[in-house]
C-alpha cells in the first residue's frame, strides 16, 4: 500500500510529494490522488519522489506517463525521482520513453522550475496597510512581466477584494498566490477560517462595477471563482481569462507588391514577442522592424509558437495542429522547417535568441533577455 506526503516550497512554487510502499493494482488511483492534490494548489511545478516505491506491475510506466501528461495539460511540469538503473528500465519501454526522471530531488526541483516558465507569485500578508500595497503592486508587476498587461486592472481588483475580505473577517496572516497557466490568471487567498463565503442573491437591476464590493465585484471580473476548505482553513480563488486571438483559416497571402513592408500600427490585431511582431490578419511577420519572407508553413509554425510564448510545445503537437498529421508521423519535415525558420530569425541553434530546443520535450519560443 502506498503512503504519501507533500511539502510546499513557497519560495519557487515547486511542490515535493513523497510516495513509499508497493505500487499495487490501486497504485495509479493513489498516484492520481496525490497529483490532483498538488494541482489543486496551482503550483509552478511538481516533483514526485518514487525512490521508496516498489512495483513489479507492467502498468507503472503507463501510470507515470498519464499523470505527467495530465499535469502538462494544466501548464504544470511534473518530474519524477528514481535511481538511474530503475529510470533506465522504465524508459526502455514504449510507455515510459518520454518520462521526465531525475536521479535526485535537487536535480528534479531544478528541472521542474526550468521546464515551466516562472509565472508564479506568492506573498504572506498581514493586517498592516503596507501589505495591501505590496500585494497590489506585485500583482500588477507580475501581469506586466508575464505579458498580460490587459489583465492587470482586473487582477488588482480581484486581489484587493479577496485579501481585504480575508484580513477583515479572519485576520492573522493570509497567503496570496497568483499564477499564469496558459490563458488563465489564477488568484488564490488562503486564510485560517473554514467558513466558506457565499455570494448574495443577484440584484434585480444591473449595477456598475464601482457600485459593487466584495464577492459581487469578484464575480463581475472573474471568469470563475469559488472556495473550498482545506486542512488548515480555506482557499478562496478566482480566475481571470486572457484574451488571446485564435487564428482562423485565412486566404493565401497577397502578392509581394501589395504587402506592407512596415509593421502595422498597434491598433491592428498583433502578437508581439520581444522583437518579433506578427500580423494575424495579414499573415506577415517582422523581426526588429524587418519584414520576414516566410513560406506558408514557416508562417504557420511561427504563429503557433508565438501564440504559446514561453511554453514548451512538443513536436507531436506541432505535427498535429500545423501539418494535421498523426502524432506518430516522422518529424523530419518539421525539423527542416524549424531549421529554415531559425535561419530567417538569425537564430544560432547553439546560442538561440528565440527558438529554444528542450531536449526530449519540444520547442519553446521565448524573447531574448533584455540588455
Amino acid at each position: 500500500m502506498l503512503t504519501s506526503s507533500i511539502e510546499h516550497d513557497w519560495r519557487n512554487g515547486v511542490w515535493l510529494a513523497w510516495l513509499a510502499g508497493e505500487f499495487a493494482r490501486d497504485g495509479h488511483v493513489r498516484l492520481r490522488r496525490i497529483v490532483s492534490k498538488c494541482l489543486a494548489d496551482d503550483p509552478a511545478g511538481i516533483v514526485v519522489d518514487l525512490t521508496e516505491v516498489t512495483s513489479v506491475l507492467p502498468t507503472l510506466p503507463t501510470a507515470l506517463a498519464t499523470e505527467q501528461r495530465r499535469a502538462a495539460r494544466s501548464g504544470v511540469s511534473l518530474v519524477y525521482v528514481l535511481p538511474e538503473d530503475r529510470a533506465a528500465e522504465l524508459k526502455s519501454g514504449v510507455a515510459g520513453r518520454h518520462l521526465i526522471i531525475c536521479p535526485t530531488v535537487a536535480a528534479a526541483r531544478f528541472l521542474a522550475g526550468l521546464v515551466t516558465p516562472h509565472r508564479w507569485l506568492h506573498l504572506a500578508l498581514d493586517s498592516r496597510p503596507q501589505s495591501m500595497t505590496k500585494a497590489l503592486d506585485q500583482t500588477r508587476a507580475a501581469c506586466l512581466t508575464w505579458g498580460v498587461p490587459d489583465l492587470a486592472a482586473a487582477a488588482e481588483s480581484v486581489t484587493a477584494e479577496l485579501v481585504t475580505n480575508a484580513l477583515s473577517h479572519v485576520g492573522g496572516v493570509v497567503r496570496l498566490t497568483v499564477s499564469l497557466q496558459q490563458d488563465l490568471l489564477r488568484i488564490r487567498v488562503h486564510d485560517r477560517s473554514r467558513r466558506v463565503p457565499i455570494l448574495a442573491a443577484a440584484r434585480a437591476e444591473p449595477v456598475r462595477w464601482n457600485q459593487t464590493t466584495g464577492l459581487e465585484r469578484v464575480a463581475q471580473y472573474a471568469a470563475a471563482w469559488g472556495a473550498r476548505t482545506v486542512d488548515d482553513g480555506k482557499i478562496v480563488w478566482a480566475t481571470v481569462r486572457a484574451q488571446i486571438t485564435v487564428l482562423a483559416p485565412s486566404p493565401r497571402p497577397a502578392p509581394a507588391d501589395a504587402r506592407h513592408t512596415e509593421p502595422p500600427s498597434l491598433s491592428t490585431a498583433l502578437l508581439v514577442v520581444g522583437g518579433l511582431t506578427l500580423d494575424c490578419a495579414g499573415r506577415q511577420a517582422w523581426l526588429d522592424g524587418r519584414l520576414l519572407h516566410l513560406s506558408d508553413r514557416e508562417y504557420d509554425l511561427l504563429s503557433y509558437l508565438m501564440h504559446h510564448p514561453d511554453m514548451i510545445v512538443s513536436k507531436k503537437e506541432l505535427l498535429t495542429n500545423i501539418w494535421h498529421r498523426s502524432p506518430t508521423s516522422t518529424t523530419r519535415t518539421l525539423d527542416v522547417h524549424l531549421c529554415w525558420l531559425r535561419q530567417k530569425l538569425d537564430d544560432d541553434i547553439r546560442a538561440p535568441r528565440y527558438l529554444h530546443t528542450v531536449r526530449g520535450l519540444g520547442i519553446r519560443l521565448s524573447p531574448p533577455p533584455a540588455d
